[in-house]
């Protein structure tokens, strides 16, 4: 019974007998592939394909022959393997990622997001560019400087032109009104003079016949009237003042010899003016002529002389 249970089990496990070359053929069985000889164990292995999910692992398909032994097949996400010929990346030296290339060396990067410039306005790095920048804000801080110096300068004619109009006008209105006192001066004593000059021709009988303010100065013989007044202490002091004022006026009026064109009318006015200010100011320090040549030149002047102060006064600027 053991015998037949061991042949049983025999025939159940044995091999089948092959069947001989040529059956196989005929059957469509293929013939089992031979072993290659080994004669390099780099030649001997071939690398299985790599399963696209395994992390950090390149994606290769099946059908893609495999790769040397010896190059760079596991790439990291996202980047390209090198090219045959290149050497490998060292950990030291991260390989840049596909969609950012290397530029060579000296070329200018656009930021992200910007497109690379056309070889038109392409200029290397290694270009001195910052030179001519340089001489540019050179010359053109040379030429502000110059424009600022050629402004203050105008600037600085002007006003002093300005001033001296001002001081001009200034000393204008001074010279006018002082001949207006002056003159003011000179109308008192010369109406004086009138009077005694006047008063000894035809009230010579007696002092009575003269006015109390001039009694003092009586005379029948007219020179000798006007030298008492003449050397009254009050007369020779307003006959200095006059000619203090004089002397004044024509300082004053020296300065006043180069007007401004737009006051060339004013100036003629002024000359006038001092014209018949000095013809007032001369007959009452130095009375001459007859009473009646004395009185006549007397009229005339203080006449004129205030015709001149009143265009004058229309003709200066008030500024």
């Amino acid at each position: 019974m053991d015998e037949t249970l061991h042949n049983e089990h025999d025939e159940a496990f044995a091999p089948s007998a092959s069947p001989i070359d040529g059956e196989n053929d005929a059957a469509g069985v293929p013939e089992a592939p031979s072993m290659p000889e080994v004669t390099n164990a780099v030649d001997f292995f071939t690398p299985e394909p790599v399963d696209a999910a395994s992390p950090g692992q390149g994606v290769r398909s099946p059908g893609d022959p495999p790769s040397p032994m010896g190059q760079y097949t596991q790439e990291p996400q996202g980047q390209a393997a090198p090219s045959q010929g290149q050497p490998m990346p060292s950990q030291s030296q991260p390989v840049p990622p596909q969609d950012k290339p290397v530029p060579p060396q000296g070329q200018f990067v656009p930021p992200q997001g910007q497109a690379m410039p056309n070889a038109a306005s392409y200029v290397p790095m290694d270009v001195p560019a910052k030179k001519r920048p340089t001489k540019m804000i050179a010359i053109i801080g040379c030429i502000v400087v110059a424009a600022l110096v050629v402004v203050g300068f105008v600037f600085f004619q002007n006003a002093n032109a300005q001033k001296s109009r001002e001081d001009y006008i200034s000393t204008m209105e001074t010279t006018s009104f002082s001949m207006l006192n002056g003159a003011a001066e000179a109308e008192t004593l010369s109406n004086t003079i009138v009077k005694v000059w006047n008063s000894a021709i035809f009230d010579s009988r007696s002092a009575y016949l003269w006015d109390s303010d001039i009694q003092e100065y009586y005379s029948d013989d007219f020179n000798t009237a006007l030298s008492l007044l003449f050397s009254d202490p009050s007369t020779q002091y307003t006959v200095s003042e006059i000619e203090s004022n004089q002397a004044s006026v024509k300082n004053m009026m020296s300065k006043l010899s180069n007007p401004p064109e737009d006051l060339q009318n004013a100036y003629n006015t002024l000359m006038d003016l001092y014209n018949e200010y000095l013809t007032l100011t001369d007959l009452a320090t130095s009375p001459t002529g007859s009473l009646q040549t004395f009185s006549a030149t007397f009229h005339d002047a203080d006449t004129n002389f205030m015709n001149y102060y009143n265009r004058l006064e229309t003709q200066i600027p008030s500024e």
